[in-house]
């Protein structure tokens, strides 16, 4: 009974959670173009600190340029992200740097696999590892040249994304709400 009422609490405050959220996302108040350039910013910098950060350190030679020219793609990306912010300009929505930074990490990955295989005597790639590139880039093309999306239309997306799971978990919460037994 313990647990079915740990996970009642939990459901309720995820449901809560989710409903403001939503709330605070609809695009009448504005916060949630925002909230997605934030989002996205925030989420090149983690993975500049907990990825690239450590592939600078352990690369040298062509492998190291390669990584540092990514890191200065994706530090131009933020600081546009950042200054979207002020709405002094906007060069790229959210798709399009989406978009930027999945060419750029699967063209860098694909120019550091080549040269590794030229540079080492080891087994050639796997067939998937450069599938997975290739992939990588087009998508990021794609989304570069031709937005799939526009900033409302995913701020939209994700607000009703949040009102659904806030209605899942406050149905869930019912479902298992503790019963009074006298």
């Amino acid at each position: 009974m313990k647990k079915l009422y740990r996970n009642f609490i939990f459901d309720l405050t995820i449901a809560i959670t989710a409903l403001v959220l939503g709330i605070i996302m609809l695009p009448p108040f504005g916060i949630g173009v925002y909230a997605l350039n934030t989002l996205l910013a925030a989420t090149i910098v983690v993975y500049f600190l907990v990825y690239l950060w450590d592939k600078l350190g352990r690369t040298k030679g062509s492998i190291f340029i390669l990584t540092v020219v990514e890191c200065v793609i994706y530090f131009f990306v933020v600081i546009d992200l950042i200054i979207q912010q002020f709405n002094v300009f906007e060069v790229l929505s959210v798709c399009r740097a989406l978009g930027l930074v999945l060419w750029v990490r699967g063209t860098i990955s694909a120019i550091g696999m080549y040269i590794t295989a030229l540079s080492s005597s080891r087994k050639k790639s796997s067939l998937l590892s450069f599938l997975s590139r290739i992939l990588l880039i087009s998508i990021g093309m794609y989304l570069f040249a031709h937005p799939l999306f526009t900033n409302l239309v995913l701020n939209w997306a994700i607000c009703i994304f949040f009102f659904v799971s806030a209605l899942a978990f406050g149905g869930l919460a019912l479902l298992f709400s503790p019963s009074k037994k006298k």
